[in-house]
């Protein structure tokens, strides 16, 4: 049954077998060779030495079998299932026994075993090995016997000629009667290369002399395209043809069906190698060879030399997607336990090696020394040792009572200890301070132990390696080590912190929507610092590169910020018209909102930027820029403060500022100062954290203040926050004040002269807007209310001692007007006055209040002079007009516009361009 078997391999004629080649036959190189239609494919030599001692196993995640020594940073050899029953294994040997040793280890996994007796290279040559063999045929005969008697797959061997063809028949019959079941004869002597020809007819002689299948091998400059295989093997009348060297300039010559073009063989090699992780070395000295003949791919060669990773590679043959689709598979194909068992002992390993030129000069070394020095840890310390063998290095690095190490052995004592220290940043979950190209090149254990690290280890299990005594999803989602109990109260407190600081704004919304405006409450100077706080804010986050969380967290107080401001904006002009002449200088609604939105930027910028600077070593330039917009920002949130506490002391009141927002505010500056007061004890902490801490009690200490303001202001809040006081300017009198902010149509302030109707129907809205008022106060300056504007009284209308306060004044049933000369007008200051005389119901006798210095029981309001020269109001000849029976203005406003309509006075229609004129001026 055995013989069977071993006949089985080699039987039939035609078949087409790919060589054995050092550093090309891989196991990438082989399967695309079988896919284009090889029969058989054959390893590259590997000595027997190399194999004894080779361990096998399973690589389930690549799908292939490898062989790999203690050290070794990649398998001595590899196979999958795809070629089992069409590889065999060429064994470099001078020694039977080490021959059926190195044979066992591989036996199982290939289709045949063959010895390699025609190598030329110096390397076989020394050792005694290949074309060395052809002079000893006692040592032929004991390796091949010893072979074929204890091993149960077919054993063949490959020879060169000798320099006659009759030593060449002997030796072939020699090799013969071992038992061999095939012979591949290379057409060349020892000393003879590519470009000396062929002796075909040395190998068709032996072909008559021996029995067995014969492989003729070394036609390759004379093969050109698919059916030159078989014309070579006939005229050598070989039972089989192999070839190499035209297989490597293109591997789909073994397809009968035409040549695929050169960059479609290469981009089919690169998907092999990147599928089963190749060599970068082998695979570039592979594409070398396979364009050692094509000058129209120079430049994109060389780039393939200058690689120094397989994603490199990818990049000039544009074949990045492959490399990443293969990532992500192998991800997904990974399993959990492979890693458990990883992260159970104290040894964390990678195949990881130093690329100097992705790092430039912030090395592995360095990046893992900043971070053990800004998480408060000690330094790693490295281990290092050296192979005798060959000389090589290995080191690991040992941090917080684990070691990192790569499996790799390095040529250089200072890469190998840049190669634990990136093994120690992949295992720390600390793959954001590596530089892209790094994390793209990443080898395929590296992105698979990156992706579990965060996926798996970091959500369910502990992170020991970077929080020892914490919680390994904080760190990852918050950038915050958390360690110990204290640690652990101050990142619940940021977090109660955090979501007070999404509340205080909605309160103050809701109050300025239902008063239509809130120019009154707060400062225009208070809103613009908030608003230059939180920018800057922003600003240091992203110059920073925190967190994804921070900066959306900054983005979000940004556009509240935007949203009040187009409140504000809206209500300013919706109440432009009733404000011309009055000098508004708090302008108000957007700080309403602005004190808890950039509050709230403030705490959330703390909140997250402490945790980002309490992690910052300041070395670069931007990071020195991202902190001192930090500190900047918080001294724009507590100079804010001041306007509005002046602004309230002014005005004796807190009218218009919903005091739920304030109440927030503290809870969550508090919390948050609380929160940085427990996350550490040492003083580089706590001078890291000093311009946020500060910033946080600071605005706290302040609104302290606001909150005694409004207890303060409150009675008095209670008694006027539903009838403003009227007030006047020094400048303009009640009627210019009323005609300011509720113009009529055809009322003018003329130079000389005035209507009667319409100094009637003027009347009438002062009547109207003395509804509201509440009363005056003798000679005092503050800041008053009229509807929904608000002015700034600078000098108060004189009244007598005797005078009182008048509240909730209600309208009068009728009007009064009457011309005052100045002798018996004391008060008029040198111009025409008139007297208004409300004549209401009784009930309302008792809150009547008078308004100038005269004794008589009527309210005398003084007309401003508009003529400079005389001093004096020009007015029509003195009449009294009565208006009587409107108790509702509507009424009274509908009755008079009629009689203004009907008895329009001639003198306005003469005067009616100067007061046009005059309009404009005012």
């Amino acid at each position: 049954m055995d013989e069977v078997c071993k006949k089985h391999l080699w039987s039939g004629t035609g078949k087409r077998i790919l060589a054995p080649m050092v550093r090309i036959s891989t196991l990438a190189f082989r399967l695309m060779c079988l896919d284009y239609g090889a029969d058989l494919v054959f390893t590259e030599e590997i000595v027997d030495q190399k194999m004894i001692g080779c361990k096998r196993k399973i690589n389930e995640h690549l799908g292939t079998i490898d062989f790999c020594s203690e050290g070794d940073n990649f398998p001595r050899f590899r196979t999958c299932s795809k070629e089992n029953n069409k590889l065999v294994f060429q064994i470099g040997t001078s020694d039977g026994e080490k021959a059926l040793a190195a044979a066992r280890v591989v036996e199982q996994d290939v289709a045949g075993i063959d010895v390699n007796m025609g190598c030329p290279k110096p390397f076989s040559l020394l050792g005694g090995m290949g074309a060395a063999l052809l002079e000893q045929r006692e040592k032929v005969r004991s390796i091949l016997t010893m072979l074929v008697q204890n091993i149960s797959k077919p054993i063949s061997c490959k020879i060169r000629v000798l320099p006659s063809v009759q030593d060449t028949v002997d030796l072939c019959r020699l090799i013969e009667e071992c038992g061999v079941q095939a012979i591949t004869i290379h057409g060349r002597t020892t000393s003879e290369r590519a470009q000396h020809p062929n002796r075909d007819d040395f190998i068709a002689e032996v072909t008559r002399a021996v029995r067995i299948p014969v492989i003729c091998n070394g036609g390759s400059s004379g093969i050109r395209q698919h059916t030159d295989i078989e014309k070579f093997r006939l005229k050598c009348n070989a039972t089989h043809a192999m070839i190499a060297r035209a297989a490597i300039v293109n591997p789909s010559i073994f397809q009968s069906d035409g040549f695929d073009d050169f960059k479609t063989v290469v981009s089919r090699y690169i998907s092999y190698a990147v599928n089963y992780e190749e060599c970068v070395q082998l695979v570039k000295y592979t594409i070398q060879r396979m364009s050692r003949e094509r000058h129209d791919f120079v430049k994109i060669i060389q780039e393939t030399a200058a690689a120094a990773t397989m994603y490199e590679i990818c990049q000039v043959w544009g074949m990045e997607k492959i490399y990443e689709d293969r990532v992500i598979s192998l991800q997904k194909s990974m399993e959990c336990n492979r890693l458990r068992k990883t992260f159970e002992g104290e040894t964390f390993s990678l195949k990881v090696h130093y690329v100097r030129k992705h790092f430039k000069l912030k090395t592995p070394k360095l990046l893992l020394h900043q971070w053990c020095r800004e998480t408060n840890r000690r330094q790693p310390v490295y281990h290092t040792e050296q192979r005798s063998s060959d000389r090589k290095f290995n080191s690991y690095v040992t941090l917080d009572n684990k070691h990192f190490k790569s499996e790799l052995w390095i040529s250089n004592k200072r890469y190998s200890e840049h190669s634990a220290a990136l093994v120690a940043i992949i295992y720390l979950g600390l793959t954001k301070l590596l530089p892209e190209k790094c994390l793209n090149e990443m080898s395929f254990d590296c992105n698979i132990s990156a992706f579990f690290n965060t996926m798996f280890w970091k959500l369910l299990v502990s992170n020991d390696s970077v929080c020892p005594k914490g919680v390994g999803w904080i760190y990852e989602y918050f950038g915050e080590c958390v360690e110990t109990d204290m640690q652990l109260a101050s990142f619940w407190i940021g977090i109660i912190s955090l979501m007070i600081w999404f509340f205080p704004l909605f309160p103050q919304l809701y109050t300025n929507y239902k008063r239509g405006h809130c120019n009154d409450a707060l400062s225009i100077y208070f809103l613009l610092l908030w608003f230059l706080g939180d920018s800057l804010n922003l600003t240091g986050a992203v110059l920073t590169k925190q967190l994804p969380t921070q900066i959306f967290v900054a983005i979000y107080y940004v556009f509240q910020d935007l949203i009040i401001l187009i409140q504000y904006f809206y209500y300013k002009m919706k109440n432009e018209w009733r404000s011309h002449f009055a000098r508004d200088l708090g302008s108000g609604s957007l700080r309403c909102f602005l004190i808890p939105a950039a509050v709230q930027s403030l705490a959330v910028s703390q909140f997250f930027e402490v945790d980002e600077v309490d992690g910052a070593v300041f070395h670069g330039s931007v990071d020195q820029l991202g902190y001192a917009m930090g500190i900047v920002s918080c001294i724009c949130y507590i100079s804010s403060r001041f306007p509005q506490l002046y602004k309230n002391f002014r005005r004796k009141s807190t009218r218009g500022i919903n005091m739920w927002m304030f109440y927030l505010i503290f809870a969550a500056n508090f919390t948050y100062g609380l929160s940085v007061c427990l996350g550490g004890v040492d003083e580089d902490y706590f001078i890291r954290h000093m311009p946020w801490l500060l910033g946080s009690l600071g605005c706290c200490f302040l609104d302290i203040f606001t909150i005694a303001q409004y207890f303060l202001y409150r009675s008095s809040l209670n008694d006027s926050q539903d009838t403003p006081i009227l007030q006047t300017t020094d400048d303009f009198h009640v009627l210019s004040y009323v005609h300011t902010f509720f113009p009529v149509p055809n009322i003018l302030f003329k130079k000389r002269k005035f209507s009667n109707k319409r100094i009637e129907l003027l009347c009438c809205h002062v009547l109207f807007e003395l509804r509201h008022v509440t009363g005056v106060k003798k000679k005092e300056q503050r800041w008053v209310t009229l509807r929904d504007s608000t002015v700034r009284v600078l000098k108060w209308i004189p009244v007598t001692e005797s005078e009182s306060l008048v509240t909730n004044r209600k309208a009068p049933a009728s009007i009064n007007i009457t011309k005052l000369t100045n002798e018996n007008a004391e008060s008029s200051q040198d111009s025409t006055d008139y007297i208004l005389d409300f004549e209401g119901q009784e009930s309302d006798q008792k809150a009547s209040s008078n308004f100038s210095e005269t004794n008589d029981d009527s309210n005398a309001f003084s007309e401003p002079c508009f003529d400079s020269d005389s001093n004096q109001a020009i007015m029509n000849n003195g009449m009294s007009n009565q208006v009587s029976g409107a108790s509702d203005f509507s009424d009274l406003m509908k009755n008079e516009q009629a009689a203004l309509n009907s008895k329009e006075d001639e003198n306005d229609k003469l005067s009616e361009e100067p007061e046009m004129k005059r309009r404009k001026n005012l």
